[in-house]
């Protein structure tokens, strides 16, 4: 039995620098989407394989943290694999069953088995695809409950656990307490409870409550590396004591990265010293003398196409998925799900429908906040769209070298991107006509590409906030100005409630009104601008109402969806006037708003009016 090592790492505040390696890197493959698991209900995940000439003892599998905090940490998780597979550790991160790209959803029955089983399903596709005997899991928070939980049937060389859960019912209670902090409804009678976005069925969580890792029945591993969090002092210490009387070698330490990592995608860092530590314990442990397993694994089934190709079944039918890149940028292309060309080929595409495209929300990967582009791809495809969910350069898993590229939002790199991707899927897929759909930076990319490329023939902007970006412009700067929309004010203002709290001093009155100060003097100085412009007989170039004319006049159909208390109402009229009056003789043009929808749609039933909306102007505009 292994004595507890207390140590603090930390990567200095509000920098990002990527060290030397503690072993020579060397010249990796490129990671490799794939769908493996089972025929139907196939896994996504991407394997990092390591130099030719190495002979890796040991491989890891990530397994990822829940809902928000997996889109936060997704771009740490990513670098960690790729720090791991440089220095001689093949390693798998996936998405569980119902998350991410892979098949089913969070309202299927059963899922905390079918998460646990998803953990089986990529040691298996490691071991197959590298070689490797040995493997340790890294688990991240939620990850780290659900991998020593699949460690207790199937135990494993090693278990590397960051800020780690150690009961499932303290999870559920910590999902409820945030459900009810950020707005949402307590658990229904059923137990059913949304978080951040994320469902929990009443059955899930009953499944979760019953696991508790500090009543270990067997050693889960050998050694384990139980990384605590330095805001949260000694938590973690009741499960090391757990894992010690199990019998495992632990090495205990903290850090105080793990705030920074999964404060929200835009601002989330990756922790490079403490991912060393990581690698540096991964290459210290033993290979085993033997199998520890003492259960049977059930074997299944593998996926029949090709690792780059899968048919995934949903409610309203299969689909079939397609992972794509051009070395710099990476998609999800989902379409009808005809057969291919070929094994291993994608057929053009025949159908007349207009390609969607859904660009990235923020610094959010592919699949969307709270998975909203993989439902509403999945969805569209069964209608007999082709539609591409989409990383542009230096998010998600297009990222680049560069970690001021990886942090761009508001970048002119991705028009270059778009209009790339087009190319090339006029090219393969003869692909002619284009909808682009974003939210928020997304919506700033689709307006931009949009306006240069006649290529779009629709384009849907989801409470967009910005219609220029300059030099010099900053997130911070922009949220330190942001308000809501002038209604959601003129509503306050008549709801006693809203003085109620104002007298209680629940509301700061003063820093809002600076901020409405501040916004109408924008839109004043816009006014006098554009008025002074005109009297003088010059410009700048053409300006946003000149652009959106131009836009429904080329055949582009326009659509702004706003949520009613959203800042870009206000930043919309400005340019198109109030309720975009004068865009009123202009059928293309179409302005619609959500009751109660925050920012990212994070109410399910704010979701599923946004969806049902988008797929009716699919189904009445643009079929």
């Amino acid at each position: 039995m292994v004595g507890i090592r207390m140590q603090s790492t930390r990567v200095p505040a509000l920098r990002e620098e990527r060290p030397q390696a503690s072993v020579g890197e060397a010249t990796l493959p490129p990671a490799l989407p794939l769908f493996f698991g089972t025929a139907g209900r196939p896994l996504a995940g991407w394997y990092h394989a390591v130099g030719q000439n190495l002979t890796p003892p040991t491989g890891v599998v990530i397994c990822a943290p829940f809902g928000y905090e997996m889109m936060c940490a997704y771009r740490a998780c990513r670098h960690l694999a790729e720090r791991l597979a440089a220095n001689g550790a093949p390693t798998i991160r996936f998405d569980y069953d119902g998350t991410g790209d892979s098949a089913g959803s969070d309202h299927d029955p059963a899922r905390v088995a079918a998460w646990i089983d998803s953990i089986g399903l990529a040691i298996d596709e490691l071991k197959t695809r590298s070689g490797v005997t040995d493997v340790v899991l890294f688990g991240l928070r939620f990850g780290a409950l659900l991998s020593a939980a699949y460690a207790q049937r199937h135990p494993v060389s090693g278990l590397v656990l960051m800020a780690p859960i150690a009961s499932g019912r303290a999870f559920v209670r910590e999902l409820r307490a945030l459900a009810v902090m950020n707005g949402g409804a307590a658990p229904s009678e059923s137990g059913e409870c949304d978080t951040l976005g994320y469902h929990l069925s009443g059955d899930t969580r009953a499944d979760l409550a019953r696991i508790d890792l500090t009543q270990l029945e067997t050693a889960p591993a050998a050694h384990a590396l139980v990384i605590g969090r330095e805001d949260m002092p000694a938590a973690e210490q009741p499960l090391v004591a757990a894992l010690q009387s199990a019998g495992v070698a632990v090495t205990a330490t903290v850090t105080a990265d793990f705030a920074d990592m999964v404060v929200a995608p835009h601002k989330a860092l990756v922790p490079f010293q403490l991912w060393d530590e990581v690698v540096r314990w991964v290459q210290q442990v033993p290979p085993q003398e033997q199998p520890l397993s003492v259960f049977p694994v059930a074997k299944t089934s593998s996926v029949s196409a090709p690792a780059q190709l899968a048919i995934v079944d949903t409610p309203n039918g299969a689909v079939r998925e397609t992972f794509v890149s051009d070395g710099a940028v990476f998609g999800v292309l989902c379409r009808p799900a005809e057969p291919t060309a070929a094994p291993g080929t994608v057929a053009p595409f025949r159908a007349p429908l207009p390609t969607v495209l859904l660009l990235n929300i923020g610094m959010n990967h592919h699949v969307g906040c709270h998975r909203l582009w993989v439902t509403a791809s999945r969805l569209w495809a069964t209608r007999g769209y082709q539609v591409l969910r989409l990383d542009s350069s230096g998010i998600g898993d297009s990222a680049t070298g560069d970690m001021t590229a990886e942090r761009a939002l508001y970048s002119g790199q991705a028009t270059d991107d778009l209009r790339r991707v087009m190319d090339v899927l006029e090219k393969t897929q003869g692909a002619k006509r284009f909808l682009l759909c974003g939210l928020c930076a997304g919506a700033f990319m689709a307006y931009h590409t949009a306006v240069v490329d006649s290529r779009v023939v629709g384009t849907v902007m989801i409470n967009l906030r910005a219609f220029e970006w300059h030099d010099g412009d900053t997130l911070d700067e922009y949220q330190r100005n942001t308000v809501k929309s002038a209604d959601f004010y003129r509503r306050a203002a008549m709801a006693p409630r809203s003085w109620i709290r104002l007298a209680n001093g629940d509301l700061h009155a003063s820093v809002i009104a600076k901020k409405v100060v501040r916004r109408f003097g924008v839109r004043a100085r816009t006014a006098v601008n554009r008025l002074w412009a005109a009297s003088r007989g010059t410009s700048t170039g053409p300006s946003v109402l000149d652009n959106m004319r131009t836009l429904c006049r080329r055949g582009t159909d326009v659509l702004m969806i706003f949520g009613s208390d959203e800042p870009g109402i206000d930043l919309m009229e400005d340019q198109l006037g109030g309720r975009a009056s004068r865009m009123r003789n202009e059928p293309r043009f179409r302005v619609a708003t959500i009751d109660g929808a925050d920012h990212t749609f994070t109410g399910r039933a704010q979701r599923e009016e946004l969806l049902a909306m988008l797929d009716e102007h699919l189904r009445r505009r643009l079929s």
